[in-house]
């Protein structure tokens, strides 16, 4: 069955402060990039993982792969995060869909098949470098 999936994504927060991410069940995107202190903003260098979580801060109180999201970073760039509200049935398919069309280097699995009927995913807010506007169709292996 088509699904469109409508995701804002509420805000993003630097590896240092992951305490403070939110508790809710949803979708988190995984950066490297430049903290610009003087604007308050991260400069996004690249997507290095998109995973899913019940609670996004309790995921990240001890995340097996987070020393690998610190070696991706190069001179002067920090591990940051920004994340999306996902209701707990739609979890699998939202971060199956984002992988899938987004290929992070730090996700291994899921980048070959999505094996769901048509999604349409329509993101903003705070989510750079992720495409905006997809539809995409099953794709079995």
């Amino acid at each position: 069955m088509k699904k469109i999936y409508n995701l804002h994504f509420d805000g993003s927060i630097s590896d240092s402060n992951k305490d403070q991410l939110p508790t809710y069940s949803g979708i988190y995107l995984v950066y490297r990039g430049v903290d610009n202190v003087q604007n308050n903003k991260y400069t996004c260098k690249e997507i290095i993982y998109i995973g899913q979580a019940d609670d996004i801060k309790e995921r990240h109180k001890n995340h097996e792969k987070h020393d690998e999201f610190l070696k991706t970073c190069k001179k002067g760039e920090i591990v940051f995060y920004s994340y999306v509200h996902v209701a707990k049935l739609d979890l699998d398919r939202v971060e199956n869909a984002l992988i899938f069309k987004m290929q992070p280097c730090l996700n291994d699995k899921m980048t070959q098949t999505f094996p769901y009927d048509e999604t349409i995913v329509v993101s903003d807010g705070q989510c750079a470098l992720l495409s905006k506007n997809f539809t995409l169709q099953r794709k079995d292996s």
